[in-house]
């Protein structure tokens, strides 16, 4: 009965690999990678500023390429946005606004490209969206510079449903 198991996952891991290859063949044509581009996630140590600026670039490894990343920060509250929390007792109390640190921007060089981005402690959380490609996603692995860097498994996901069970059109 292991065996059978066995068989099964490895036929389950070739249909994966399969499907990928198929979707990066037919759903994106432009994209052009190999199945094993798509698994790989790289770890690359990024020059993240500690404070939060206004603007900043950081340079960002990826397929053979480095991609400049021109970010600023973007308000998303206004200046009258109030807080509240429960304190434990039913009652809302107001706490302070942290300062922002979402960022929007562009990579350079690749004018179609936008990007949105987060700093935290831990280091950058960032999306670079590419119009007709899988988005590359760009997460921190630990509290210094380490960041994983990979394509978007949340849109590798939508289209293998896609590729699987067809548009719900």
């Amino acid at each position: 009965m292991k065996s059978s198991a066995i068989t099964l996952s490895a036929v389950s891991v070739l249909a994966f690999g399969t499907i990928i290859y198929s979707i990066l063949q037919s759903s994106k044509p432009s994209e052009e990678l190999p199945t094993e581009a798509i698994l790989r996630e790289d770890i690359s140590s990024l020059q993240i500023p500690k404070d939060r600026p206004s603007t900043f670039n950081v340079t960002v490894p990826f397929s053979g390429e480095s991609l400049t990343l021109v970010l600023e920060k973007n308000q998303v509250f206004g200046k009258n946005t109030r807080f509240l929390v429960d304190d434990g007792t039913g009652k809302l109390k107001q706490i302070e606004q942290s300062e922002e640190n979402s960022y929007l921007g562009r990579v350079t060089g690749h004018s179609e490209f936008s990007v949105s981005a987060t700093l935290t402690q831990e280091g950058m959380t960032a999306i670079i969206s590419r119009p007709g490609k899988i988005s590359i996603q760009v997460k921190p692995i630990d509290d210094g510079d380490l960041h994983q860097i990979s394509l978007d498994k949340t849109e590798i996901k939508g289209q293998l449903k896609e590729e699987i069970f067809g548009s719900e059109n």
